[in-house]
């Protein structure tokens, strides 16, 4: 089998094109769930079960959560704009949820648990099948089955063919001899008509059984009567691996055995890695069955060395369905040492186009492919994330959905036009209005504002605060020090009412009345305060939710501030907060305080879908102020019945039972089912017509209850057929093949065909005269069966003339000469004169001088290289150099002009840019950091970049004009936000800058 590796793309294809955007964002409802699945389908060395599942559900989608609600399956149903409809909520069979799957009429669970007893008579796998109500319509499991734990290091994944559910999971096995638990996968085929498991494979054997171990994922999917499935090894085999079972599972079973082994193909082989031999450096991500072939999606880094290359690119394997043909396609080529990507996405849309997907730096990117994987599209890209639910092609789009506690975000690609995107974002959770403990009452009552559901719980109302100061050495005491210098710090502990320690980050508030200090929690029982700025504040330690309880006390850092009334600096909008700032008289410190935001002034809500009786509508209302638009939903109304008479059947028409509908919307509420028709009641058939050996007869019947005749054909009778001899062909006369024909009718039943004459059979030829250049040959041969003779004449060959040939070489002013000859016989065919040569000009050749040098203070005169004709040229020999405007920064200029043999000029210029600047200090600030760096006053000035991303994309530049000016401070940064800062200078020269090179660059963490 050949691997062909397709030529990767250029570097910069990581510039994904921007898909068009459309994010709508809604308030949903009051209920939410903690946790997320955003990026859950990424795994370094194995994979995990997947918990999330979007499925089209008639004109809407469902949407399964396998790990929101502890031992119980969550299912939302979703209309076609995501606008949520129902919620049920399921419990496990089996305590740990393995996969859900949906088909046309029922949903189907697998659940599991642990066996770490080996018995063989413990239940470690179940497939649970519902209908679509959630009756729970039967089950069938795995007893033993060599697992210890189900869905160990791995997934599980479903495919539907025909009445067979068919299932690849992974587990932890039995002891070996060895003593320890191996990994491996596990194959399931269930029949899903009669709700029971037809066959299975747990055990350990190798590949042509269809095992791999470790299996970190695992991929099912069939074609024709084969399952096809892809594992991600680790060991036995070490690849990413196709495995084509042989067998025909249409018959109920799948496992091979020894004259029906699985097909094997290693898509990608992974070398060992140094340290742990689970690193593989790559993860698998899809796979499907196009129209040609096999398409599997993965990552991974540069195989060459999986022990130090991290940065993943994204692959695509093709393997033909004959399993003879293997390519491996590189899709992206992001440098290493850069971000990784993400484990990927793959989508199949029909038989003949799937789409990738992959995220990177905070996008989601994708393209289309083709039946045979290769990329047909651009590669879009827009700010989102993947999680584990396999997005689906349903309704004209690609969607997929993030779950963030109470966030649910929906993402979908039209694929009517791919560069286009849409985004809707839930936010669900309870509104809450709190009313807090107070000193007597630990009491607190929450309500929500939109359901009203309360929630309430009790919080300390007596406590003991302890504190400790830097120089404590590691006493704490009942109060803390009154006064504190910038850089010290002071901790505080807390024994709550029941006289334990407590949780200072989750369960206590401490709050100081000015920012002086900055708070961190090295350790979950004690706040560090760490002194930044000089002031007076009140310091406060209370119960969470419970501020009366409050233990206060005033301290000072350094100096008490004095600050005057201040001035708005900042005007609050309708959303966003405003700002007062004040100044210290005394040392001109300045303190920022917040101006609540004003709130939207709506107006009436307005009503811009109206709700029917399935679908939600919706209604919305302005902002008189800054026009922000909010939506709410109505919710549907509900059907309207109405019945549906029964009507009786006939001999040939059918009836229909009673039934009902919406007399609103005409949606069907109980379905009228068809009564068949009764059918004839015929009497005995009459012959009408007798047949003949090429005609058919008639005959007839008729109902004794309509009437109705029946025709029925009575076959013809056939020919009598006789024989008709064959006679051979020879080598110059036709024969013909055996025949027969009828002997009642004399009809041709088997035409005899002509069997051409053989034609002679000829040896090969033999030559009698060999040609020459000028004179013809002859050759003859013979047939092997009947011996006649052909001859044939061998043109001469004619004479075959050499290239020329030089017989005197020229030079300059001095004539040579060269010919032509036959190759053959040598004879000279053609004479010609080679002209004299003249100095050659070198205006054309390749110069190769360096583009810029750095300013000295001195001449600078570059190397220069003069090629010409694939000649390197001798300086003063061939030709001469001069430099002009080569000592100040600028533009300078070096002529070359031909010397000897060679004649012409040539101009090239240079560039002279200033030295390379060198950072000499940063330093960090309150939301802001300065940076110092050293002077040169052969400059005009300096520009300044500064970035969150190491690799400065994304920042800003500033210029600073006076070449004596060698320190810049930014502010209004982000606080505890770690920055990059480089710098360099330059010189503007009749009116064009050159700048020095950048320095190296610096970060520093703003406080």
């Amino acid at each position: 089998m050949a691997l062909t590796m397709l030529p990767t793309l250029p570097a910069d294809t990581s510039l994904s094109a921007a898909a068009a955007s459309d994010i709508t964002e809604v308030r949903g409802q009051c209920a939410s769930y903690e946790g997320t699945n955003a990026g859950a389908q990424t795994y370094d060395r194995w994979s995990k079960v997947i918990n999330s599942y979007l499925f089209a559900d008639g004109e809407g989608y469902l949407r399964v959560q396998g790990d929101a609600v502890s031992g119980k399956l969550l299912a939302e149903y979703y209309s076609s704009d995501f606008t949520l409809q129902n919620t049920v909520t399921v419990d496990l069979d089996l305590p740990i949820f393995g996969g859900f799957y949906s088909t046309g009429d029922s949903y189907y669970v697998l659940t599991g648990q642990n066996n770490k007893s080996e018995n063989n008579s413990t239940e470690v796998f179940r497939i649970t099948k519902y209908d679509k109500n959630w009756n729970k319509l039967g089950s069938s499991g795995l007893y033993g089955a060599n697992t210890t734990k189900p869905f160990d290091a791995g997934t599980a994944r479903f495919t539907q063919s025909g009445k067979y559910l068919l299932v690849r999971t992974s587990h932890e096995m039995y002891t070996t001899d060895d003593g320890i638990n191996h990994q491996s996968n596990v194959t399931i085929q269930f029949d899903m008509d009669a709700m029971k498991i037809t066959d299975s494979f747990s055990d350990i054997m190798n590949t042509g059984y269809g095992y791999v171990s470790h299996s970190f994922n695992q991929f099912i999917r069939t074609d024709g009567t084969s399952i096809v499935a892809a594992d991600h090894g680790d060991a036995s085999p070490r690849s990413a691996v196709l495995i084509k079972y042989n067998t025909d599972f249409t018959k109920g079973t799948f496992v091979p055995d020894y004259y029906t082994k699985c097909s094997v193909v290693d898509m990608l082989t992974y070398p060992e890695h140094q340290s742990n031999y689970n690193i593989t450096g790559g993860s698998m991500g899809g796979f499907e069955v196009t129209s040609s072939d096999y398409i599997t999606a993965m990552n991974s880094v540069d195989q060459a060395d999986i022990t130090n290359n991290t940065t993943r690119n994204i692959f695509v394997a093709r393997v033909s369905k004959d399993l003879g043909t293997k390519t491996v396609t590189q899709v992206t080529n992001y440098a290493e040492g850069t971000e990784t990507a993400s484990t990927p996405q793959l989508v199949k849309i029909n038989d003949d186009e799937l789409m990738l997907l992959w995220t990177r730096e905070g996008k989601v990117n994708y393209a289309e492919l083709g039946a045979d994987g290769a990329v047909t599209s651009d590669i879009y890209s827009f700010e989102g994330e993947l999680s584990d639910c396999q997005p689906i092609a349903a309704n004209g789009k690609v969607s997929w959905y993030i779950w963030n506690d109470g966030d649910i975000t929906f993402n979908s690609i039209d694929l009517g036009d791919i560069s286009k995107h849409s985004t809707k974002i839930i936010h669900n959770g309870h509104d809450y209005v709190t009313k807090n403990a107070t000193k007597t009452n630990g009491t607190v009552t929450q309500t929500c504002k939109v359901c009203g559901y309360v929630n309430t719980f009790t919080v300390d109302t007596t406590f003991k605060s302890w504190y400790r100061t830097n120089a404590d050495t590691g006493y704490f005491w009942s109060s803390p020090e009154s006064s504190y210098a910038i850089g010290n710090t002071l901790d505080i502990m807390v024994y709550g009412a029941d006289g334990d320690t407590v949780d200072m980050k989750k369960k206590y508030v401490v709050e100081l009345s000015d920012d002086i200090a900055v708070q961190s929690n090295p350790q979950s029982y004690y706040t560090r305060l760490t002194f930044t700025k000089n002031g007076s504040v009140t310091l406060k330690v209370y119960p969470k939710y419970n501020p009366d309880a409050a233990h206060t006390f005033t301290i000072v850092c350094g100096h008490a501030h004095h600050f005057n009334t201040g001035t708005i600096t900042t005007q609050p909008t309708c959303t966003e907060k405003g700002v007062r700032t004040r100044t210290c008289t005394i040392c001109g410190e300045k303190r920022y305080e917040s101006i609540a935001a004003t709130g939207h002034k709506y107006n009436a809500w307005k009503e811009t879908k109206a709700a029917t009786c399935t679908a939600a509508g919706t209604q919305t209302r302005t902002c008189s102020v800054c026009k922000n638009v909010e939506n709410k939903t109505i919710k549907a109304k509900g059907h309207t019945e109405v019945a549906d008479s029964a009507v009786a059947a006939t001999c040939t028409t059918d009836g229909k039972t009673a039934g009902s509908h919406c007399s609103v919307c005409g949606k069907v509420i109980k379905a009228q089912t068809v009564i068949k028709a009764t059918g004839h009641k015929y009497g005995e058939w009459a012959v009408t017509k007798e047949p003949t050996c090429t005609a058919a007869g008639t005959q007839s019947r008729t109902c004794s209850v309509c009437k109705n005749i029946e025709n029925k054909t009575i076959k013809a009778k056939g020919h009598t057929e006789v024989a008709d001899s064959a006679v051979a062909a020879t080598c110059t006369t036709d024969g013909k093949t055996a025949g027969s024909h009828c002997s009642v009718c004399g009809k041709v039943i088997k035409a005899q065909t002509v069997i051409k004459a053989t034609g002679h059979k000829y040896g090969s030829w033999t030559v009698t005269k060999a040609a020459t250049c000028t004179e013809d040959g002859s050759q003859k041969r013979s047939c092997t069966v009947c011996g006649n003779t052909e001859t044939q004449t061998i043109k001469a060959t004619g004479h075959k003339a050499s290239g020329w040939m030089i017989d005197k070489q020229p030079d300059i002013g001095v004539k040579g000469s060269k010919h032509k000859e036959c190759t053959v016989c040598g004879k000279v065919l053609q004479t010609a004169e080679i002209p004299a040569l003249g100095a050659k000009d070198i205006s054309g050749a390749k110069v190769t001088v360096a583009s810029k040098v750095t300013f000295t203070g001195t001449s600078r005169k570059p190397a220069v290289t003069v090629m010409l004709s694939g000649k390197e040229l001798v300086k003063n020999t061939d030709y001469t150099v001069k430099y002009s405007n080569n000592k100040a920064i600028g533009k300078a200029t070096v002529t070359i002009t031909g010397k000897g043999k060679y004649t012409g000029v040539i101009k090239k210029t240079f560039k002279i840019v200033p030295m390379k600047q060198v950072i000499t200090s940063v330093t960090a600030k309150t939301k802001a950091f300065a940076v110092k760096w050293t002077k040169d006053l052969n400059v005009h000035g300096y520009q300044i970049k500064y970035s969150t991303k190491s690799n400065f994309s994304g920042g800003k530049s500033v210029y600073v004009k006076k070449n004596t000016t060698v320190s810049k401070t930014f502010t209004g940064l982000t606080a505890k936000k770690t920055y990059y800062v480089k710098v360099r200078s330059y010189k503007t020269v009749n009116g064009t800058k050159y700048y020095s090179s950048w320095s190296s660059a610096k970060k520093v963490k703003t406080k």
